[in-house]
């Protein structure tokens, strides 16, 4: 059984009407439970505010033609910017006609258990919070309808920045479905368009900087702003036509210039730097963390600015055999860990010296 009790705690349900059995029933086998499960119990219901519905397939049918896809298409939920959620067979996709993309597959359990949220958070919670501000200026949404992005977003628009307009949703599918040339980009199968190879990309002027800015998520103080950049860049062309592991100019860009303020860095005492930190993630597009494209190799040139740091981890992010000199000069540092690193001469020296200095060193 379906149980969304904790979603509509948190975006609270409207019931418009129940559906009746009979128009529930005919999509019996051709669609899984829990979507019938979904009817029954949730009926023609919606969600945050009428941002998300809960359909019949009906009225939907016609729309999927528009983008060539040729799979029997069973909508079970929309959004009021006309996002499609619906099943093939056992499994879940979503269709976003701004944006011209399909979703990766889920199940119909793992749907309602985790995927469901993310319907409304999505993309930073860019659309939601284009739709608040919707709301109250237009009138409500038909069942037939939704909201249009004028300019479009392959014209340059973006939910932040477009006006929004009330347009009939099967004929702007038909419409966005003309600018993408009827293409549906997947999450997981892209073409490409606008492509950077990140090893061609040379990050050993930064390596030391985003260690630290990773460091500092937890503080928060330039997460945000880089998310902010982010979100910008997902609506530009090059961005949503990028290959996977290709690297976001405009965020490279900000870590880049960003000055890093003293009295955050003074709030690092434990540094431990790894690659699950954001800031690559945000930098390389759906980055895994596989790859050593930030792992330190060359110095720690940098690391003297952490005035208070007591521990320095390296364990997760050095390489090779790098210059490990800076660490003289951290005035509070008490341990050091090196991880499975090969260390020059020149580096051995330097844990002489540290050592000399009463800091344990592990390597």
């Amino acid at each position: 059984m379906i149980d969304i009790t904790e979603f509509k705690e948190t975006y609270p349900a409207v019931k418009l009407n129940a559906f009746s059995e009979e128009e529930i029933i005919k999509y019996k086998d051709k669609v899984p439970d829990e979507i019938i499960e979904l009817w029954q119990q949730e009926g023609h219901s919606s969600y945050a505010d009428g941002f998300l519905t809960v359909v019949l397939p009906d009225d939907y049918f016609d729309v999927f033609k528009e983008w060539g896809v040729e799979d029997e298409c069973f909508v079970f939920m929309r959004t009021a910017f006309g996002s499609l959620i619906y099943s093939v067979g056992e499994e879940i996709f979503k269709l976003d006609p701004h944006l011209g993309e399909l979703s990766d597959s889920s199940s119909a359990s793992s749907y309602f258990d985790f995927m469901l949220p993310y319907v409304i958070t999505q993309d930073g919670g860019a659309w939601i919070d284009a739709y608040q501000a919707y709301k109250g200026k237009l009138p409500a949404l038909k069942d037939n309808e939704m909201l249009a992005l004028v300019p479009t977003i392959e014209d340059g628009g973006s939910p932040e920045t477009s006006v929004l307009e009330i347009v009939d949703l099967s004929e702007h599918h038909c419409v966005l479905a003309g600018q993408y040339e009827n293409y549906l980009m997947e999450n997981d199968e892209q073409d490409g368009e606008g492509d950077m190879d990140p090893d061609d990309f040379n990050f050993n002027d930064l390596k030391m900087k985003l260690a630290i800015m990773g460091s500092l998520d937890d503080i928060g103080p330039y997460e945000e702003e880089a998310k902010k950049v982010l979100n910008s860049a997902r609506y530009t062309r090059a961005y949503r036509r990028a290959h996977f592991g290709s690297i976001v100019p405009s965020v490279l860009k900000y870590y880049t210039n960003v000055e890093l303020k003293q009295e955050h860095l003074d709030q690092i005492v434990n540094f431990a730097p790894a690659v699950y930190h954001s800031c690559y993630g945000y930098i390389i597009y759906d980055w895994g963390g596989e790859e050593d494209y930030f792992n330190i190799t060359k110095n720690l040139k940098g690391i003297e600015m952490l005035r208070n740091m007591e521990v320095f981890d390296g364990s997760e992010i050095l390489q090779e055999s790098p210059n490990i000199s800076a660490l003289l000069d951290c005035p509070s540092l008490k341990k050091v860990i090196l991880g499975d690193i090969e260390l020059s001469s020149t580096a051995e020296k330097v844990v002489e010296k540290l050592r000399k200095k009463g800091v344990e060193v592990e390597d």
